[in-house]
């Protein structure tokens, strides 16, 4: 049996000749502890069935020299525009391939694809998908799952190296589902509606504005007694967040004690039932779950801030940030169960190895399992369709954390086996994993949701004139918006499915 650091570190592996995926045990730790990546981008030129091919390039030039097809388009796109990301190349590469005809080999790219070129600034994630128009419609493959709802908005590009001021036009988001966006040209920044018959093919959809409207219900804090000034600027500040029209969440106030996704409540730590001797006398907002339940045990103990009566600003900002992550942990936990996958074409099943026992223990959906530190969540996916399928799988912690642990695109036949990770004594409670499955056209970027991920929500405690929460307020507007289940019913969008499994984690006896 390998030691688990040596488990950690094995580099995942390739397909062998019968088409089944090598395993690779990745065991991560799950909780607010990220998953720690290494500074790697890599390019494939094809899948490990494939071949690639060399010729004379460019094509209609006499004694033309053979270059290698992928490494020549990768230099005619840097050529082209040397100033961009490591994903508008590879997604360059892709749009070349299709413009040309290709549909084999089937370039892959994985890594800090965000990162410049060659260079070492990382940057913000280049949402850009291509359009797709037939039979009068237009559509892209994203949808809830990257943040799209009705009413966002798209650049459109005459290519995906295209910087946003070469913009033709723009789009809106009619319709969205989990994976699928119905989009249509709309008069924006200047510039009129186009005609779809306008749109130049392997044409790019950039995200330009979003429209931000799945709502969290937050019921307001009660004012206690003693407390009622703390309680006065909680809600004003509240009210404040509510009202902007810009953030990375939508919040609706209801009164104290009614039905509603989050609780809040202002109180001193020191005067909550069980609380340690050294707890603070200092009021505080606390952020609670539906059912309002209160607990100060290590790994349960719900985030709060500390109220300063003077520090309205900094209570502001921090208030900003914990709404914005509690916003999309809840919002991406309530994806129900959507697939039109048929169990014999496409079949994901997680397992869970316990501790002291090495069998290895069926996870299903309709049941709740109760998982311990140090137990380990292991999938098994096999690809029985003669398509290409990304999986993608995530997990929602109950302090609000979302980790990103697998991005795979699986070959037709194909079957991915390995260890994910394995619980730890972070954080406890009803927590989620999440599977994606995405059947991927050809010649199309793989599908990677680990944009997705966030850190957990932590207590405030700092005084007024200390930033709170600055670095979350840089992503501002990356809430995810979901809601309630949706079938990938159309016959012509890419097939796809999401799928939650609950779990409970609690301390080891």
């Amino acid at each position: 049996m390998k030691a688990y650091d040596e488990l950690a570190s094995a580099a995942p592996r390739g397909f062998d000749e019968d088409g089944q995926r090598k395993p690779a045990f990745k065991l991560t730790p799950t909780g607010a502890e990220p998953t720690t990546k290494g500074k790697l981008v890599a390019f494939y030129a094809a899948q490990t069935v494939e071949t690639t091919p060399e010729m004379p390039l460019p094509k209609g030039t006499a004694d033309a020299p053979r270059f290698g097809l992928f490494t020549f388009t990768i230099l005619s796109k840097l050529a082209e525009n040397p100033n961009i990301t490591y994903r508008q190349l590879g997604q360059a590469v892709l749009q070349q391939y299709s413009a040309d005809g290709r549909t084999r080999p089937t370039p892959l790219f994985e890594g800090e694809l965000d990162a410049r070129v060659f260079g070492t600034d990382k940057t913000d994630t280049v949402m850009q998908w291509p359009i797709v128009i037939e039979n009068d419609k237009a559509t892209i493959g994203a949808g809830l799952l990257h943040r799209l709802t009705p009413g966002s908005r798209l650049a459109i590009l005459p290519s995906a190296l295209s910087p946003l001021s070469e913009a033709l036009g723009y789009l809106q988001v009619q319709s969205a589902k989990n994976l699928e966006s119905r989009v249509k040209p709309v008069e924006f920044g200047g510039k009129p509606a186009l005609k779809l018959a306008d749109i130049p093919a392997n044409a790019y959809a950039r995200l330009a504005e979003l429209a931000v409207d799945y709502k969290l219900v937050v019921a307001r804090p009660a004012a206690a007694k003693g407390l009622e000034k703390e309680a006065a600027l909680a809600n004003s500040v509240l009210d404040e967040l509510a009202a902007r029209e810009s953030s990375g969440f939508h919040i609706a106030l209801i009164e104290p004690g009614k039905s509603a996704d989050l609780r809040l409540a202002v109180l001193r730590e020191n005067a909550i039932a069980g609380a340690a001797e050294d707890a603070t006398d200092a009021p505080a907002l606390w952020f609670l779950p539906a059912s309002g339940d209160m607990t100060l045990k290590e790994g349960n103990k719900p985030p709060m801030i500390v109220i300063h009566p003077d520090g309205r600003e900094t209570l502001i900002d921090a208030a900003a940030g914990t709404l914005t992550k509690i916003f999309r942990a809840i919002g991406l936990s309530r994806l129900a169960a959507a697939s039109d996958y048929r169990p014999e074409e496409v079949s994901v099943e997680f397992r869970i190895k316990r501790l002291d026992n090495d069998t290895l223990q069926p996870i299903e959906p309709s049941t709740v399992p109760r998982v311990s530190p140090d137990d380990q969540v292991h999938v098994l996916a096999r690809n029985s369709s003669t398509n290409l399928v990304d999986i993608n799988v995530l997990y929602v912690g109950s302090d609000y954390s979302i980790q990103h642990f697998l991005a795979e695109r699986l070959t037709e036949g194909a079957v991915l086996e390995e260890g994910l990770f394995k619980f730890t004594d972070t954080s406890f409670g009803m927590e989620r994993m999440i599977a994606v499955l995405t059947e991927a056209p050809p010649q199309s970027e793989k599908q990677d949701l680990s944009f997705l991920a966030q850190e957990g929500v932590v207590s405030v405690t700092r005084g007024l004139g200390q930033p709170s929460f600055a670095d979350m307020l840089a992503d501002i507007g990356m809430a995810p918006p979901t809601r309630s289940a949706m079938r990938l019913t159309d016959d012509k969008g890419s097939k796809g499915a999401v799928m939650i499994f609950p779990m409970e984690t609690v301390p080891r006896a």
